[in-house]
């Protein structure tokens, strides 16, 4: 008799017990907020290094773009507006425009020597940030270029 007694009180813990667990994994899934000291420090590290990680990225990124900006600029300025009239207005074209002609002369499409030189150290994604860089820089209908003239050069 005292076997089935203690058997039945085991029982009755166990499945008190079990209830209470299932009880809290509802709750918790109701709340779907995690309490700051649920989170285990390992994932706070390894986020705060995800972001590290990004920001140096779009750090290296922005560097980059800006390095491509001054190779540019001798010919098309820095603005994008050429301060030589033989060569084309960047800023304001359109940047699908801008990367079309970027690919051509890479890939020997479109023939300038000078041009071809210029981009062959690009890759892709350095063609399209500098198409989306130019693009995004507004204009007037004609620009003064440095040197005070308009140049109206939007080739």
């Amino acid at each position: 008799m005292i076997k089935i007694f203690i058997l039945v009180i085991a029982y009755s813990f166990s499945v008190n017990l079990w209830a209470n667990e299932t009880e809290k994994k509802t709750e918790t899934a109701k709340n779907l907020e995690v309490a700051p000291e649920t989170i285990s420090p390992d994932l706070i590290t390894l986020a705060q290094q995800e972001l590290d990680f990004d920001e140096q990225q779009l750090l290296l990124k922005q560097k980059r773009l800006k390095t491509h900006i001054e190779f540019c600029a001798p010919c098309h300025g820095k603005t994008g507006i050429s301060v030589v009239p033989i060569y084309p207005n960047l800023a304001g074209q359109h940047q699908e425009y801008l990367l079309k002609q970027l690919l051509a002369f890479k890939y020997r499409r479109r023939k300038d020597a000078v041009m071809q030189g210029m981009v062959s150290r690009l890759n892709e994604d350095d063609m399209l940030e500098l198409a989306k860089y130019y693009a995004n820089i507004s204009i007037g209908p004609s620009q003064p270029n440095p040197t005070g003239d308009v140049n109206e050069n939007t080739n």
